[in-house]
């Protein structure tokens, strides 16, 4: 190794191989590429490759300090060889590089930049993307800690964390850290080996620094062929968690003890999660399996199933939905669809005062699962149950919903206490907006690990029938309808706003006297506006419509108001054009983020029952300028929210989480 060049900082990469001879050259090449001004130097320690791999690097790199091992060295024995060839010349740093990295041109600068001196107390940790996807694959990670032990997941980079340790792949270590934590505890032979010696840096007064950006490319390991793999037996399992490369278990014990928490159970835990785990060997082939289980099937989430399917079956995954049977949640409003490949499970209900549980006997169904998504809510039964067999080998468990009950007036403390309690009790959260998904990650769930789907809904027969009526009859875009008609589509029940609506209504009359309210929707609830009807002419209730008679119902209307419980119907308001008012309210799904003030809609600061309310109707009914831009956002909107959208995303989301698993 040559001596340092006066002015250039000495960096001495530190890298161990095995029989990854094209692997090697091409990280060995990035990293000559990414020397800069750097005094660069590399320690080779080839542990009994077979592939030529020691020659072809002597031949890249005629100046290489070479080591060999015998076979037996694994990753952490290879390196702790190398990094004491490498301090013998007493570098500026150490590099520990990965043969599986390639270097960004600047990767080197980034990570200097973070450790200027080699006096500075600090380890640089270069974050790597995934070279397929560019997602994150190797970081500074935090700890979690869990009641199975300690847990490590990366840190996305630039977000504003202290890290706990690293993962080793991408790490520059300066002389004044060397000489305060050593080198790498030798009780490891293989992975554990770089959480333990960021956990004692840390101890010691070291600071963790992550590059703000990814520099350069790791791919994940995969599962496949290691003792995590699902379609392996157990014995074959436990053979591999105890070899080096997995959790051996005196290193495991020592590791555990050493960081704090239980460490018995930490210990135990991956033993006894691979002795209560049956092989699972997916069908057709080896394809993984993925369950939605849901306690009915609405019609309009027929369509998002369907492509959700296709779109995994491109991809080499089975979807299964599994519905409840009889459907809970079915009402007056008789929303229920079928399909003919959907699986019913057994389904009951017990009622508890004014609150219910529910059972859904699918645990036989879906033990061969790699994945099951269930809806967050605090009375399904199986999700606590999947949420504990997880943790025990069972299937990876994704939660969808709201996150929250934000009804107010009708939701149960205790209910909500458990959900606060478990919302981070799962593998992925597929949330349906981004607020939810800013929700969760405020209760601590990483933001890598889930997906905002923009739930939506299939409203392309809606436009098209819009746009057939529109072609064969005078076009009203922009302008005042004869009367003016205003419409409130939805079902019909508690916590609507009904009553408000009905004196909302009377309000607008007073203020335009030809205007007419029309009420598109069914429910418990319809006797309330069957009375209102009885006196208003001018107020009708049309019932159910769908499709063309839907689209027929509402040509005349203008505007489509909701006085409480904003739902996905403002997904079909914006389809056709119709500006949303609503009002504010404690009872709104996740969809009132989607009604954007004086964008595609107005929404009042105030409850619907006041007078208010009315006057902002009458504004949008009189002021042809307003509603002529709103029926632009509306549309802006409608061409963003689609059921193509939310499939795609809720797709991506499971397959990075199955890569994940």
């Amino acid at each position: 190794m040559r001596a340092n060049a006066p002015g250039r900082p000495q960096v001495v990469a530190v890298v161990a191989t095995h029989d990854r001879r094209d692997t090697t050259l091409r990280c060995l090449r990035s990293l000559l590429a990414a020397a800069g001004s750097v005094d660069l130097g590399v320690v080779h320690v080839d542990d009994a490759s077979g592939d030529g791999t020691a020659e072809a690097v002597r031949e890249l790199l005629p100046g290489v300090v070479q080591v060999h091992g015998d076979g037996q060295l694994y990753w952490a024995g290879a390196m702790r060889v190398g990094l004491a060839r490498a301090e013998e010349d007493d570098p500026d740093y150490v590099l520990w590089l990965n043969d599986d990295v390639v270097l960004d041109p600047d990767a080197l600068e980034a990570l200097l930049e973070l450790a200027p001196s080699p006096e500075d107390p600090t380890i640089a940790v270069g974050a790597t993307r995934d070279p397929v996807t560019g997602e994150l694959s190797y970081a500074a990670v935090r700890r979690i800690a869990t009641w199975r032990g300690r847990t490590f997941e990366p840190i996305p980079p630039g977000a504003d964390e202290e890290p706990a340790a690293m993962n080793g792949n991408l790490v520059l270590v300066p002389r004044r850290v060397r000489q305060v934590v050593g080198t790498m505890d030798p009780h490891y032979r293989h992975g554990i080996a770089d959480y333990d010696y960021g956990l004692r840096a840390v101890e010691r007064g070291v600071r963790i620094a992550s590059t703000h950006r990814t520099i350069g490319t790791c791919s994940r390991n995969d599962d496949a062929g290691t003792w995590r793999d699902p379609t392996l037996s157990r014995r074959r399992r436990l053979q591999l968690l105890n070899a080096p490369t997995g959790r051996p278990f005196r290193e495991w014990a020592r590791f555990q003890r050493r960081n704090g928490g239980v460490w018995p159970i930490a210990t135990l835990s991956p033993y006894v999660r691979t002795v209560l785990t049956p092989a699972r060997r997916p069908a057709d082939g080896g394809r993984p399996q993925v369950a939605i289980v849901y306690k009915s099937l609405p019609h309009y989430r027929v369509p998002l199933y369907e492509r959700l399917r296709e779109r995994l079956d491109r991809e080499g995954v089975d979807l299964r939905v599994l519905i409840g049977d009889p459907p809970v949640g079915a009402s007056a409003r008789q929303d229920t669809a079928t399909m003919d490949w959907v699986e019913p499970v057994p389904q009951h209900e017990w009622r508890l005062g004014g609150r219910s549980l529910v059972w859904q006997s699918a645990l036989r169904r879906v033990r061969s699962c790699d994945l099951v998504v269930v809806e967050q809510a605090s009375k399904l039964l199986l999700n606590d149950v999947l949420a504990v067999w997880r943790h025990a080998g069972g299937p990876a468990l994704g939660l969808w919903g709201h996150g929250v009950n934000r009804d107010e007036q009708h939701r149960s403390r205790l209910g909500e206490w458990w959900k606060r309690h478990t919302i981070t009790a799962c593998d992925w959260w597929f949330a349906y907006t981004a607020g939810t998904a800013a929700l969760v990650a405020a209760a601590g769930f990483p933001t890598e690990c889930t997906t905002d789907l923009q739930n939506a809904t299939d409203t392309r027969e809606l436009r098209a029938a819009a746009d057939r009526r529109r072609d064969a009859t005078s076009d009203r875009t922009g302008g005042p309808t004869n009367p003016p008609t205003v419409a409130f589509v939805g079902s019909l029940y508690a916590g609507k706003g009904l009553e408000d609506l009905v004196a909302a209504a009377d309000r607008v009359r007073a203020r335009v006297p030809d205007v007419e309210f029309v009420v598109v929707g069914d429910g418990e609830d319809r006797p309330i506006l069957d009375h209102a009807a009885t006196t208003r002419p001018w107020f009708r209730l049309l019932g159910v419509r769908t499709g063309e008679d839907l689209v027929e119902a509402l040509e005349p209307v203008r505007c489509v108001v909701c006085p409480a419980a904003v739902g996905l119907v403002v997904l079909d308001a914006f389809a056709l054009g119709l500006p949303v008012v609503t009002a504010r309210a404690d009872n709104h799904g996740p969809e009132i983020e989607y009604v954007e003030h004086d964008r595609n809609g107005l929404v009042v600061d105030t409850p619907a029952s006041d007078p208010a309310f009315a006057e902002t109707v009458v504004d949008l009914l009189t002021d042809d300028d307003l509603h002529r831009r709103l029926v632009a956002g509306c549309r802006a909107t409608a061409d963003r929210l689609t059921v193509e959208a939310t499939a795609e995303r809720f797709a991506d989301g499971i397959l990075r989480c199955l890569g994940r698993r």
